[in-house]
């Protein structure tokens, strides 16, 4: 049961990935608030997979054709926070969330 729901988890994420590649960012935002509600749902909550999509969603977000900046810092600031959590302050991880933060503010 467990091995099946990480199939189905990375195949919603690699859905996401697939629609964000190709431009179609609506249903990638779908996919990844899926993927998002599987994770939490799940007996123990990987907060690396959920940092991952809410990463991926904060740069739709910032990138989009429609660009939502406070949804973007939104997602990327709860990513920052579970990625300090998981991996500590000084990491590279945690750098890429900065880098991508710091990039909105630019923009917005």
């Amino acid at each position: 049961e467990e091995e099946k729901s990480s199939t189905v988890l990375t195949l919603l994420y690699k859905t996401a990935q697939s629609y964000s590649l190709s431009g179609d960012y609506e249903n990638a935002l779908d996919y990844f608030e899926e993927h998002i509600k599987m994770v939490e749902s799940a007996s123990s909550l990987n907060e690396e997979l959920l940092a991952d999509s809410l990463l991926q969603m904060g740069n739709i977000f910032a990138n989009g054709d429609d660009p939502d900046f406070n949804m973007a810092v939104e997602k990327l600031q709860e990513c920052l926070d579970i990625k300090k959590n998981v991996f500590g302050p000084e990491n590279e991880h945690v750098a890429d969330v900065n880098y991508a933060l710091g990039l909105v503010y630019e923009k917005a």
